[in-house]
């Protein structure tokens, strides 16, 4: 059914009054007389006696519940100022409920303490409000006959639910859009002034909800409890744990008797159902079941200790009581059931001389057959079935019903004192035996078939029955099917009977549980190992197991299963490590060892295990590393104990309570940080407990004190209550573990899950811990919140998702930017991108640089500058930030340019013609052409024809023209040198270069020489 408008739920009501009370005096206040009759139940008396929590009323006059802590999915009420208005229950803010009450009055209310009364609301009945952390309930009190019979709400869902389905118990349970179980209405009942307990009918349509309770025969006045409840601790799908069963095409029927309530199971090849029918026999045991056409028929059984002769019908669907003019007599245990063409046959009730019946449809008809068979053989049991034209007995003989007489056949004597079911499978009949194995009769003999051996762990018991292809067969805690070669185990049911050892660990994030046995149970080709496999638990085969024992202890280590100590039979401890690797046990012979102890606490820690106490050395602490045990020696450790709780944390180990050494309950808490004991002292205190239980999950540690204990939660620095309801009404063999993102608690046969759901803006690490089903930068939000510049971590609105300013969040990308000009960022509006300059936005301003000009640069919108473009400025040279394009003088002129004429043009190459030094690229014009210097020494040139623009030597007698000078007249190497005299052919004179000097020359150039000498000798001239 789905609602026009998806949101969470709640509702509060209760009601009372003094008048014509038994418990209360005549003027008893209201709410002191809803108390005296709430003491008469103990679930009324748990939440309304002692946790319930005080209303507030606000400055604008609302009266709702007192403030919760931050972050738990605890229960937030809203009332109306008057009765006939609209009652809200909420889980923080995503998830809503509301109920509106048809035909109440406008009764005013009066909050009195924990208390909020509307008196006379409906006709000669009050209600009164009570809630606690996980519940809000509306006690309505009927004062008289002339109250309702009837009461209804029309129901409103403002946010976050999305649909609603009844359970089992004739209650209502409300889910989100993701399915997920968060609120439930259990199927109201009622209290009357005797004490007596009565249920109430629950009707729902789709828009409202009306309760009905029959008061004929109860004392006024009445207390009648509807109640909204958080689904903290959901009990799990689980197979029976005994009945008798038939199978239809496609389904079987079992009925089983659930303490004092009969339940009705089904099973379509792979899991159990508990049905729900709106008629369901009163409970009984070992009533006779069997398929009869299209119909599944029941008789007898016992029930309250007394022997019942009814016929019942199931259709698939309901059951449906027959009224035969004639019945067996009454038979417990004694009688059984098989078709046999259009009749059904029952065989029973007296074990020396069973009678022998039909079912025609309509009535029984008894028979009497010349030969009748026994039914009390050394197999201590019997069984008939149904197999081609005949009925087949087994009693340790062999029995053939053909309709008219029974007829006796061959039997091995390896069957005579079987414990066996019959079943027709592929035109055979399979027999099973727990000491004997799989037989099949082929209407002539039997033949043993493999394996010989059941993989069962009980001893006795079971009921074996065709369903589609396969022979299911059903006992005491599993479920098996034969496909005509093997047994394969679907499901099982951790039974834990007293005295069996069970630890339950998680390994690989799985829950896995494991039953010792003690003395006496099977042996070890018996399964103990369990893994939860979220629709029921799974048998894991592990070959040998460890010696029976009594309260062994488990932990975790990687993939392991360490298994330590115990007790037998409370002879004596056990010092004996066992690990299991998920497929085989072998057991660790180490020293040194924990001496043997039972009522330690074992608990993983990193890649080992921590031990704690224990009924001997019960203040020890040892570590296990996967090899070898070393004892702690801590400077501080807890107090002695045995049965304290512990669990692992991440970083950390917690201790909690226990039974102390002088058998006193305990309630500290105690933390290991891998080398030391630290008490941690809270403000709060669970409350002392002989044998609690822990178990991590998403960074807490959720505790389970007992029966008929609420349930807290350690947050890291303090306990929060979250629930005032345990997950079972059993003490029996509870055990606790983490199982994925919940936590599992089984006992006696019961599998309860707990998941911590978080409210909006509370810390998370992981989705699935959310109510709002989104983890988001570490908090629970509102929704999704992963666009780049949203978050849901902003002070001012935790838990809601908002854009941000500023930087994008956590793990999202940051925005992109390549310098700090066009860098992007959040600007707290747009929550898909992050904002960046727009295109028009300068990055890198114009510049002039080495005879280039560097244009302006602009961001490209999206967080990266436009590379800036380069232009050369030649011929002309850049100023400022800008080429030029004239000139007015070489300056403004590239390198390798000169200004002419306004313009600037290349200059001359060496050896090129020139007529200044300003026309040449080098800056020298010699000799007529470019020159690479100056080169206007007397003997150099920068025009030879072998080299023009080198500044090279000249070789010859003559200086270069235009050249300083050369006095001699003569250049040698480049060098201008003095003339050499040329010696005389006669001896008289020299010659220079071989040619002789005339007198008249020698006699000059001496004369010069000494004339030289006078000018630059002192005093000359």
């Amino acid at each position: 059914m789905r609602w026009h408008s998806p949101v969470a739920l709640l509702l509060s009501l209760l009601a009372c009054d003094s008048a014509n009370r038994r418990p209360a005096a005549p003027n008893t206040p209201l709410g002191t007389a809803v108390e005296q009759l709430a003491a008469r139940d103990p679930v009324l008396d748990r939440r309304i006696l002692r946790h319930s929590t005080p209303w507030t009323v606000t400055v604008a006059g609302e009266v709702r519940t007192a403030e919760r802590p931050r972050g738990l999915a605890q229960i937030t009420s809203r009332l109306a100022q008057h009765a006939d208005g609209r009652w809200e229950t909420s889980l923080g803010e995503s998830h809503r409920l509301a109920l509106v009450p048809r035909g109440a009055r406008a009764a005013r209310v009066e909050v009195e303490g924990k208390r909020a009364i509307y008196r006379d609301a409906y006709l000669a009945t009050d209600v009164v409000m009570v809630s606690g952390v996980d519940f809000a309930e509306q006690l309505l009190v009927l004062h008289g006959p002339e109250a309702p019979a009837t009461f209804a709400w029309d129901l409103e869902v403002p946010a976050g639910l999305f649909s609603a389905r009844r359970d089992a118990s004739g209650g209502l349970v409300f889910l989100d859009d993701r399915g997920r179980e968060l609120l439930r209405m259990p199927r109201p009942f009622a209290v009357d002034g005797q004490g007596v307990r009565r249920d109430a009918a629950l009707d729902w349509d789709g828009k409202a909800i009306a309760i009905h309770l029959d008061r004929q025969g109860l004392a006024y006045p009445v207390l009648l409890d509807p109640v909204i409840e958080v689904v903290t601790w959901l009990r799990l799908p689980r197979a029976p744990l005994s009945g008798s069963m038939a199978c239809l095409d496609s389904s079987c029927v079992l009925f089983e008797a659930r303490y004092e309530r009969s339940e009705t199971w089904t099973f379509d090849g792979v899991n159990w159902t508990l049905q729900s029918p709106s008629v369901e026999p009163p409970t009984r045991e070992y009533p006779s079941l069997a398929r009869y056409g299209d119909k599944v028929i029941m008789f007898g059984g016992e029930r309250d200790r007394a022997i019942v002769n009814e016929t019942w019908e199931w259709d698939g669907t309901i059951w449906r009581q027959r009224f035969p003019a004639t019945s067996p007599p009454a038979c417990k245990g004694a009688g059984r059931l098989a078709a046999r063409g259009s009749r059904l046959v029952f065989l029973g009730c007296s074990r020396d001389q069973p009678e022998t019946w039909e079912w025609d449809g309509n009535n029984w008809t008894q028979l009497f057959p010349a030969r009748t068979p026994t039914t009390n053989s050394q197999a201590h049991s019997f069984d008939l079935a149904s197999y081609g034209d005949k009925v087949v007995l087994f009693n340790g003989e062999t029995w053939e019903w053909d309709g008219i007489d029974w007829a006796s056949r061959a039997t091995p004597a390896g069957l005579a004192s079987a414990y066996a079911s019959l079943a027709e499978y592929r035109a055979k009949l399979v027999l099973f035996g727990e000491s004997v194995g799989t037989w099949e009769w082929d209407g002539s003999s039997w033949t043993l078939l493999s394996p010989p051996l059941s993989t069962n762990r009980f001893a006795y018991g079971g009921v074996m029955r065709h369903l589609q292809d396969l022979l299911v067969r059903f006992k005491l805690d599993e479920t098996l099917a034969w496909d005509g070669t093997s047994w394969t185990q679907i499901l099982a049911n951790p039974y834990s009977p007293c005295g069996r050892s069970r630890t339950m660990v998680t390994v690989d994030g799985r829950a896995i549980l494991f039953e010792g046995f003690p003395e006496g149970e099977p042996d070890a080709l018996d399964a103990s190992i369990y893994q939860w496999v979220g629709k029921g638990w799974q048998p894991r085969r592990s070959g040998a197991v460890p010696p029976p024992r009594l309260e062994g202890v488990g932990a975790a280590q990687a993939s392991n299963f360490i298994l330590f100590g115990g007790g037998e039979a409370g002879e004596y401890s056990m010092a004996d490590t066992w690990v299991w690797d998920r497929s085989m046990w072998t057991e660790k012979q180490v020293s040194p060892s924990p001496r043997g102890r039972t009522g330690h606490s074992m608990s993983a820690y990193g890649d080992k295990v921590l031990l704690f106490g224990g009924t001997t050395g019960s203040s020890e602490t040892w570590e296990w590393n996967g090899s070898t045990w070393t004892q702690m020696h801590p400077a501080v450790s807890p107090p002695p104990r045995f049965y304290g709780a512990m669990t692992d944390l991440g970083g950390s180990v917690l201790l909690y309570g226990g039974t102390g050494e002088d058998e006193a309950a305990l309630s500290d808490t105690w933390e290991w940080d891998g080398a030391e004991w630290r008490e941690r002292i809270g403000i709060l205190s669970p409350g002392p407990s002989n044998h609690p239980l822990l178990a991590g999950v998403g960074g807490r540690a959720v505790l389970w004190l007992g029966f008929d204990s609420p349930t807290w939660e350690w947050n890291g620095t303090h306990w929060q209550q979250t629930a005032t309801v345990s997950p079972s009404d059993f003490d029996m063999g509870p055990t606790m573990a983490r199982d994925g993102d919940a936590v599992l608690f089984n006992a006696y046969g019961e599998t309860w899950a707990y998941r911590p759901f978080r409210l909006q803006g509370s810390d998370c690490s992981d989705s699935s811990q959310c109510l709002t089903g989104y983890c988001i930068d570490g908090v629970c939000c509102d929704k999704s919140c992963k666009a780049q510049c949203e978050a849901c971590d902003l002070p001012a609105s935790l838990g809601s998702c908002r854009p941000v300013l500023g930087a994008p969040h956590g793990a999202r990308p940051t925005c992109a930017s390549d310098g700090p000009r066009c860098g992007g960022a959040c600007d707290g509006q747009h929550r898909e991108d992050c904002v960046f300059p727009g295109t028009q936005t300068l990055c890198v301003a114009a510049a002039c640089g080495l005879g280039v000009a560097n244009e302006a640069a602009f961001c490209d919108g999206a967080g990266a500058c436009l590379a800036a473009k380069i232009q050369s400025c030649a011929p002309y040279s850049c100023l400022a930030d800008r080429c030029l394009s004239s000139c007015t003088s070489d300056s403004e002129c590239a390198p390798g340019h000169r200004c002419a004429s306004a313009s600037c043009i290349p200059t001359l190459a060496l050896g090129q013609a020139c007529d200044s030094d300003a026309t040449c690229t080098s800056g020298h014009c010699s000799d007529g052409l470019c020159c690479e210097s100056s080169c206007d020494g007397a003997c150099v040139t920068c025009k030879r024809a072998d080299a023009p623009g080198q500044c090279l030597p000249v070789e010859g007698e003559a200086p270069v023209a235009g050249h300083s000078r050369c006095e001699s007249g003569r250049c040698s190497g480049g060098t201008c040198v003095p003339p050499i005299a040329q010696e005389q052919s006669d001896g008289c004179g020299c010659s220079a270069s071989g040619v002789p000097l005339a007198g008249p020359a020698l006699l000059l150039l001496v004369s010069g020489f000494f004339a030289r000498r006078r000018r630059f000798a002192p005093g000359g001239r």
